[in-house]
C-alpha cells in the first residue's frame, strides 16, 4: 500500500498545481459560457430548420 501512494505522488503535480489549473478552467468556462450557449443555440436552430425542410420536401 505504501508503494502505491509514493508511485501517485511521483506522477502527479503538486497540489497547489493542481488548485490552480481547477480554478483557471473554471474561470474560462464562467466567461466562454455566454458565447457557448449562443453557439449551441446556433447549432440547434440550424439543425431544426434543416429537419423541417426536408420534412417539407418529403425527404426522410
Amino acid at each position: 500500500m505504501y508503494k502505491r501512494q509514493a508511485l501517485a505522488s511521483t506522477i502527479l503535480p503538486p497540489r497547489e498545481v493542481v488548485v490552480v489549473l481547477i480554478l483557471v478552467l473554471l474561470l474560462l468556462a464562467w466567461l466562454l459560457w455566454r458565447g457557448l450557449v449562443q453557439v449551441h443555440a446556433c447549432l440547434l436552430y440550424t439543425s431544426r430548420a434543416h429537419e423541417t425542410r426536408d420534412r417539407i420536401a418529403g425527404g426522410v
